[in-house]
């Protein structure tokens, strides 16, 4: 078996591995695309999933059991699709902010990836949450605007327009 046989061969086992953990995950996958397309108003809904499926294939090209520990590859999949929405939200440029308010009345304004590696850490210390959008979308433009047609500028917290 020559060199481009064996490398197709490999794909075509990683493609029957995809297919199958795909329809075992696709119920948790979903709920995780629409959870994190809440964090962004460009993207749809099939943007997320076909990008999951992508990563389903990418996770288990790359998997090494002897690497991954006591990790199966099911785990392992729906971890690195995870990371992988996750980071294709940021890049986008994250629309959802998350404000931490402690007893104090300190306030720290975190992005998705900090809440999430802080989230614990900060409850612990009895921080209280909430989510803001960075952005307006252009159909909320409208109900601000005041009777001569002029937006009033109170469409958005953190940005002027």
């Amino acid at each position: 078996m020559c060199e481009t046989e064996t490398e197709n061969a490999r794909k075509s086992e990683i493609a029957e591995i995809v297919c199958k953990l795909w329809t075992k995950m696709r119920p948790q996958i979903e709920k995780l695309a629409k959870k994190v397309g809440g964090f962004s108003t460009y993207l749809e809904h099939d943007d997320y999933l076909n990008q999951a499926y992508i990563a389903c294939y990418d996770a288990i090209e790359m998997y090494d059991e002897t690497k991954a520990g006591k990790m199966k590859l099911k785990t392992f999949t729906f971890w690195y699709v995870q990371k992988h929405l996750y980071k294709m939200v940021e890049k986008g440029g994250g629309e959802v902010v998350y404000i931490a308010r402690s007893p104090k009345g300190e306030t720290k304004i975190l992005n998705n990836s900090q809440y999430r590696k802080t989230k614990r850490k900060l409850e612990l210390e009895g921080y209280v949450f909430t989510s803001e959008r960075t952005v307006s979308p252009f159909a909320e433009w409208d109900k601000n605007e005041n009777e001569n047609g002029q937006h009033d500028g109170n469409s958005h917290k953190y940005f002027d327009y």
